[in-house]
């Protein structure tokens, strides 16, 4: 799942594998550094991504915070309503 979001002039590309939970972050195209799991180094900043495929993601850097998206609560709703029924 590839998330995008522009902020300041600049695009921020979150490549997420749902089935893995293995991340990329993008920004205006070049691949950021992997620090760890969730922490990644580019544009001379250090960002941390917070928070899951469910719950939304929110990029944090030094001294910016960039929501990249947000589920409602409905939609945490849709996106497990397929297990119940099987």
């Amino acid at each position: 799942m590839k998330i995008k979001k522009i902020h300041n002039e600049k695009e921020y590309v979150l490549d997420q594998n749902v089935m893995t939970g293995k991340m990329d972050l993008y920004i205006d195209g070049e691949k950021c550094g992997k620090v760890k799991k969730k922490v990644f180094y580019g544009n001379e900043k250090i960002y941390t991504v917070k928070g899951s495929f469910v719950s939304g993601a929110t990029l944090v850097s030094e001294d910016d915070v960039i929501v990249l998206y947000k589920n409602k609560p409905w939609e945490t709703l849709l996106i497990f309503l397929p297990f119940l029924y099987m």
